[in-house]
């Protein structure tokens, strides 16, 4: 995925914003804390499906004294290319792909796919499961578009079932929320576990593992009827506790960086970042390999604490495999030379072209 447009309207602290990316492969977004640089990628992050790299409601995206905002982008995904235009009123989003009305935004996986970096990932390997989970899961969504959709199902009849467990319901009933997420959890599970061993084709640096039993279990041949059949046995004790003990959602990460063979939680803050631009490098390639096109890159706050041929390193490996990448970063002299690039400061909720 490639932007060559994008126009916002009070967006965040932009009360509008129209950036041409002049074809460039690299666009960096330079300025002071505060400056609006990661808005940007905020508003980059919506052109995929979810609630972007904040996670934010869509009411708090909107400017101060406002309560709507508007997003345009011209685009290219593949051979293809598009127009996209999305809002919110103060109540709904509406999404317009190519003139046309958006009903699910599932549909938006026809762009491409995006991955970002914030500087929480900074400690993604040394703070608990549920980060490393979503973030695995969204390079995963990469290669399977409708893994998202199978999450977010499953969340909800795993919601259901402890409610009817609660209300002490009609055992049938949990049976049917049992049924029904087994068969997504099932899916899910094999979704990871084909997306991890086709990236460890890939991956140089680091050694990556499932850690979840129900994924050891599938890897032992159980079916989704088993998984609905582990929950039935633990109905009493997650009835007790309000928690489901056993499924996808218990899924982790781990790993080893294997030039210092330090486990992936005990790395220093170097090892840590070469880690996580092995895995980038690696999801890149997997898509390029599978896709055909590599995914749109947000770097916020990253390539700055690289060192010079770790970063050139990085940016020469993307851009091979046709990715465009957006930087942000406090100073201009972080990005001293990258080739090929966009330099926009950003100051106050403005843009200026270096």
């Amino acid at each position: 995925m490639h932007i060559n447009t994008l126009k916002l309207t009070t967006f965040r602290n932009f009360e509008t914003l129209d950036l041409q990316t002049e074809g460039k492969n690299h666009v960096v977004l330079y300025g002071e804390n505060g400056a609006g640089k990661t808005n940007i990628l905020e508003a980059l992050s919506l052109l995929s499906p979810g609630f972007g790299i904040h996670k934010a409601k869509r009411a708090e995206q909107a400017q101060d004294g406002f309560s709507s905002w508007g997003l345009y982008s011209e685009l290219t995904g593949g051979d293809e290319s598009f127009s996209l235009g999305m809002s919110y009123d103060g109540k709904d989003r509406k999404i317009m792909l190519d003139g046309d009305i958006v009903e699910h935004q599932t549909d938006l996986t026809r762009l491409g796919h995006i991955v970002w970096f914030t500087p929480r990932y900074d400690r993604l390997f040394h703070d608990g499961a549920a980060p490393r989970r979503d973030f695995f899961d969204r390079l995963v969504f990469g290669l399977y578009p409708t893994h998202g959709a199978l999450i977010n199902r499953y969340k909800s009849h795993i919601k259901n079932r402890l409610k009817l467990l609660k209300e002490n319901a009609d055992s049938d009933w949990i049976g049917a929320e049992e049924h029904m997420a087994s068969e997504l959890a099932y899916q899910i599970a094999l979704n990871r576990k084909n997306y991890f061993e086709a990236l460890r084709e890939t991956l140089s640096l680091v050694e990556l593992d499932l850690e979840c039993p129900l994924h050891k279990f599938i890897l032992e041949g159980m079916e989704a009827c088993d998984i609905a059949g582990k929950w039935q046995s633990h109905r009493k004790r997650d009835s007790i506790y309000q928690s489901t003990h056993f499924g996808t959602h218990r899924t982790d990460v781990i790993g080893t960086f294997l030039p210092a063979g330090n486990k992936l939680n005990r790395t220093s803050t170097g090892q840590h970042k070469k880690a996580l631009l092995d895995v980038l490098l690696a999801h890149a390639e997997l898509l390029h390999k599978e896709k055909g096109n590599a995914p749109l890159i947000l770097l916020d706050e990253f390539v700055a604490h690289l060192d010079a041929d770790n970063k050139n390193m990085m940016l020469e490996a993307l851009t091979k495999y046709g990715a465009q990448i957006w930087m942000t970063g406090t100073e201009k002299s972080a990005f001293a030379g990258i080739s090929d690039a966009l330099f926009c400061k950003v100051e106050n909720g403005l843009v200026s072209i270096d």
